[in-house]
């Protein structure tokens, strides 16, 4: 029988973005082991490898960023109002130059990736969707 999941996904991805953050595209899964407090063995294993683990990143980063911008939505008071707090929401966990640049770097290698690039088609398109 297999053992259960003690750490969620949720706490490997959460640490991925931040190694991500930090390092840029040059990130490791040792990094996010580290940051997430597990054995690189525990982020392989769920993962698979580096591309695994940014295909799961970017999935949810979709279902996150699409939840976050039904809840704003949902609470403001006119649809301009929507659609500011939507992109401030969704871009907000970026605040300084620095995280950006490598952020920016990770999506440079992501969209030459065809696999990455059409994931980060459907994450626009989502993003779109709920803004429209």
């Amino acid at each position: 029988m297999a053992r259960p999941r003690r750490i969620s996904d949720e706490r490997l991805l959460d640490a991925a973005a931040v190694v991500i953050g930090r390092n840029g595209p040059g990130f490791t899964l040792s990094q996010v082991a580290e940051r997430a407090g597990v054995s690189v063995g525990s982020v392989s294993g769920r993962f698979g490898s580096k591309h695994g683990l940014l295909t799961a990143l970017t999935r949810e980063g979709t279902a996150r960023a699409v939840a976050a911008i039904r809840a704003v939505a949902d609470a403001a008071t006119t649809p301009r109002q929507a659609v500011l707090d939507a992109l401030v929401t969704v871009v907000g966990d970026v605040t300084d130059a620095r995280t950006a640049a490598h952020h920016l770097g990770q999506l440079g290698v992501d969209i030459a990736d065809p696999e990455l690039r059409d994931l980060l088609g459907a994450h626009y398109a989502a993003l779109e969707t709920e803004l429209t």
